[in-house]
């Protein structure tokens, strides 16, 4: 059984906020008084000790919302997609799915990937990855650009050529024929696609 049919169940509640008789608007100094005024009242050593394991059971379920809602990405989730993250997350009959996973994978947009790229390039990601490449692809260029991400054969090759042959100077990578030996045809071809 999850938070909200717990929630449901000891409270009558439908939304944790209601647990704390509050509403999604509230303060986190709203939700920590209203946490501490319910766990006061729901305390397992304040109750008889005929109500002890039904207090005891409150105070857990109180224990578990305040933690989702005083965790300001829980409480985010909680509130876009109806989605409880106390450890396991909550799905009921009507989350919103999309919600969801726009939370954990936001939309790709063309700003969006204007701004990775401006990160992406140039970078030491990028130059792992065209090394693996390299080495992957024993030195040819062609092959190299279909696995450097955002790479361009008119405005990358001469940076990824230069950087390839400081790796080759360098002694960090094998100097492999196709790179240090293809053909001006070949080159001329790969720039005229």
């Amino acid at each position: 059984m999850g938070l909200m049919d717990d929630v449901r169940q000891a409270f009558g509640a439908s939304s944790l906020y209601e647990v704390f008789e509050l509403t999604k608007t509230c303060t986190s100094n709203q939700i920590k008084k209203a946490y501490f005024k319910q766990a006061r009242k729901w305390h397992p050593d304040k109750a008889d000790a005929s109500q002890r394991e039904t207090a005891t059971t409150h105070f857990q379920i109180l224990s578990r919302v305040h933690a989702v809602l005083s965790d300001e990405e829980k409480r985010k989730l909680y509130d876009e997609t109806g989605a409880i993250d106390d450890g396991q997350l909550d799905f009921g009959d009507d989350f919103d799915w999309e919600a969801y996973w726009r939370q954990l994978y936001p939309k790709i947009t063309r700003e969006s990937l204007d701004n990775f790229a401006s990160k992406y390039r140039h970078s030491k990601e990028e130059a792992s990855d065209l090394k693996k490449a390299y080495l992957q692809c024993q030195g040819d260029i062609g092959c190299i650009f279909e696995h450097v991400p955002l790479s361009s054969v008119i405005e990358d090759e001469e940076r990824f050529t230069a950087t390839i042959n400081q790796w080759i100077k360098a002694g960090e990578v094998e100097a492999f024929p196709t790179f240090v030996n293809e053909p001006a045809k070949k080159r001329a071809k790969r720039l005229r696609k």
